[in-house]
């Protein structure tokens, strides 16, 4: 005997059709305003800024080697009313920081040894 269709396989492929025409547009739930987000970067005057990439020395690893941490852009930044400087790294994308440092006096920079391109 021919396989028959019965009524609901006939039901669910008019509903199939019906929503490759559905054109799918939701209504948020909730409303959220929009709020001001501090960075803590307004009280501080950029010194410098160029694009980087940031590494870290693994040496946990049974061959010790160099990581790469993250590329953005490295700024010295000056508090107005502290004067202290710090070293702020943000990553490109996401803009979370992977590096945040205060420069002191004490500290020296070097060129990395084989490198003319790294500190």
């Amino acid at each position: 005997p021919p396989l028959q269709e019965t009524h609901e396989e006939h039901d669910t492929s008019t509903e199939n059709a019906d929503d490759s025409n559905h054109d799918p547009q939701f209504e948020p739930i909730v409303s959220l305003p929009e709020q001001e987000i501090k960075t803590l970067e307004e009280d501080e005057e950029e010194l410098f800024k160029m694009r980087a990439k940031l590494f870290r020395f693994a040496s946990e690893n049974d061959l010790p080697e160099w990581k790469e941490r993250g590329t953005g852009d490295v700024k010295l930044l000056k508090h107005k009313e502290k004067g202290t400087i710090r070293l702020l790294m943000r990553r490109d994308k996401t803009l979370k920081i992977c590096a945040n440092h205060y420069i002191t006096p004490l500290m020296e920079l070097k060129p990395n040894a084989g490198s003319d391109r790294a500190w």
